[in-house]
């Protein structure tokens, strides 16, 4: 797709900027320039530029200061923030789909747990594994708001993006240049998420976000130890996980504690479900710089733990203390040498490009014919075609978004395996599909199609710790409930290590899951009976009064 003899990497997080420029000479890849700065808090806040001017200033230094020589090209690879980034792995049980169907198919599936809405969002996708069978896919989502925001910054400072990538594609790329050969788990620990992912000779094989990353650890480090968050900061990133000051040390393990159980959640259900051990872990990001970090984690998960570094860079002696700084921007930049290196993920093209507009056409044809109402011929033979592939259409993993777990880890892996070995032969089968409801937090929000939701807050001025009132307060919770409520059980404020605090939960109605999951359900499976729905994951939405409740619905043909 890209053949240059140059290309240009660029990362911006909401801190900091790094931009690469590779070069390709006699069929080697060699780093021609280097540039960073850091960004000021307020520029660019989850995703989204705030401050449009100040951002330009910063790109422009980066560019200008670059070393050993100024960055001048004009034409660029940018890694899209993953604040608002969904990936779904989809797997197509079908011997032979044409191109059409297949984008039609994912475009249907992915929007099972992309938590936007089709006009909402920009999707493209790519095959990850193709046989006789079965086709494995891999589809990317993004707001198409943000998107729209970024490409209007890029061309009001006369850049030409060439394609735009996602952060856990461009790090497996910057690291391994290409993909591993053994099941590999990367863990990026950035400052407001942390992402765990895990490749194999093919691509991604799995994904999970969590928000225990850097800011997380210094808040609680600022708690414990009675210091500003200046301060905690500061003494983070000098003692980290050394012994030279326990009081810190014990601090940022307790709260590292949670994600070590985290990627060994992780780690015990794709080595279960591909029956495979994950060889190494990779620790990549900013907080993976914490001194000790690597030999916390190895402890820890009584594995083999490693810092992040970059082939490209090592091989030009790149000092290792700054490879990690680098990965993502050199894994943009790989992008635009072609080959695998551009083919292998999913590709998000500018949108007066003209595979963007073909994205573009696809998204409107997709919504247009799930809006159909009417019981004609054509739109029966498309809901048919489609449902008839999509009961062997097994949604693998959810969207990358901080805090939300997966079904499939839960509780769902195996009935998901079953139906994939059994949905073909058996008129019985039981099923399962990821289906989203809209639930309305305030009484100014219910709606026929929304699920009425409130919250219920609990004010504790006082406590022997966060995790010994928790049950207390889930039951005084529930002990609130009105007829026909259910109560999420998970809170929906963060732990919290100082009182007084506020533990809020959130109670639902539970005729409304019922009723909107069924017609959720009637959409695409008429005749199928619902077996149980299981709500497994909130989601939020652009509008603060109205989430996304995600349920895994269980079900079999009549």
């Amino acid at each position: 797709m890209f053949l240059n003899t140059k290309s240009i990497g660029l990362d911006i997080a909401e801190r900091s900027i790094e931009a690469i420029e590779l070069i390709r000479q006699k069929g080697r890849i060699r780093l021609a320039s280097v540039g960073r700065t850091h960004l000021a808090p307020g520029i660019v806040e989850q995703g989204r530029i705030k401050n449009a001017e100040k951002l330009a200033l910063a790109v422009r230094e980066v560019f200008a200061t670059a070393k050993p020589h100024a960055i001048t090209g004009n034409q660029i690879y940018f890694g899209l923030p993953e604040a608002h980034t969904y990936i779904a792995l989809i797997a197509i049980e079908q011997k032979e789909v044409s191109v059409p169907a297949m984008d039609r198919l994912v475009h249907e599936e992915a929007f099972k747990t992309i938590p936007l809405t089709h006009e909402d969002t920009i999707l493209a996708h790519a095959i990850r594994v193709q046989d006789a069978k079965k086709s494995e896919v891999v589809a990317v989502g993004v707001l198409r708001e943000m998107f729209y925001e970024w490409e209007h910054f890029f061309a009001s400072m006369k850049l030409k993006v060439r394609a735009y990538d996602c952060e856990i594609f461009a790090l497996a790329r910057g690291l391994f240049y290409g993909y591993p050969k053994m099941k590999t788990c990367i863990v990026d620990m950035g400052m407001f998420t942390s992402m765990i992912a895990v490749f194999d000779e093919r691509g991604l094989e799995y994904v999970y976000s969590t928000r225990i990353a850097g800011d997380a650890l210094t808040r609680n480090l600022a708690a414990d130890m009675e210091m500003t968050y200046e301060e905690a900061e500061a003494a983070k990133r000098t003692y980290g996980f050394l012994h030279a000051d326990e009081k810190v040390k014990n601090s940022l393990a307790q709260t590292m504690g949670a994600l070590v159980s985290e990627i060994q959640h992780s780690l015990a259900y794709v080595e279960k479900k591909f029956n495979t051990k994950v060889e190494d872990i990779i620790l990549v990001g900013g907080t993976s710089k914490l001194k000790k970090a690597a030999d916390f984690f190895s402890e820890k998960l009584a594995r083999h733990v490693v810092l992040g570094k970059s082939q490209v860079l090592e091989s030009e002696r790149f000092p290792r203390n700054r490879q990690r700084l680098y990965i993502e921007a050199v894994g943009l930049a790989l992008k635009g040498f072609g080959g695998k290196l551009s083919t292998a993920d999913p590709v998000i093209l500018p949108e007066n490009d003209a595979a963007g507009q073909r994205r573009h056409l696809l998204a409107q044809n997709s919504f247009v014919e799930k809006s159909l109402k009417d019981k004609g011929g054509e739109n029966r033979v498309r809901v048919s075609v489609l449902f008839a592939v999509s009961l062997s259409l097994i949604v693998i993993t959810v969207a990358l978004l901080g805090g939300f777990f997966l079904w499939y880890r839960m509780r769902g892996a195996s009935l998901s395996e079953e139906s994939a070995k059994g949905s073909k032969t058996s008129s019985q089968q039981e099923q399962a599909l990821l289906l989203t409801a809209a639930l309305a937090l305030d009484e100014s929000e219910y709606t026929p199609d929304r699920i009425a939701g409130r919250v219920i807050a609990d004010h504790l001025a006082e406590g022997e710790s966060y995790e010994a009132v928790l049950s207390v307060s889930r039951e005084k919770a529930q002990s609130q409930l009105k007829k026909g409520e259910r109560l999420w059980q998970i809170p929906l404020t963060p732990p919290q290590k100082n009182f007084p605090m506020v533990i809020s939960w959130l109670a639902y109605s539970s005729e409304d899951t019922d009723r909107l999951f069924r017609s959720e359900l009637e959409k695409i499976a008429p005749s199928y009976e619902i077996l149980e729905i299981v709500p497994s994951a909130l989601l939020p939405s652009e509008n603060e009064k109205i989430m996304r409740v995600q349920a895994a619905v269980v079900f079999q043909n009549l």
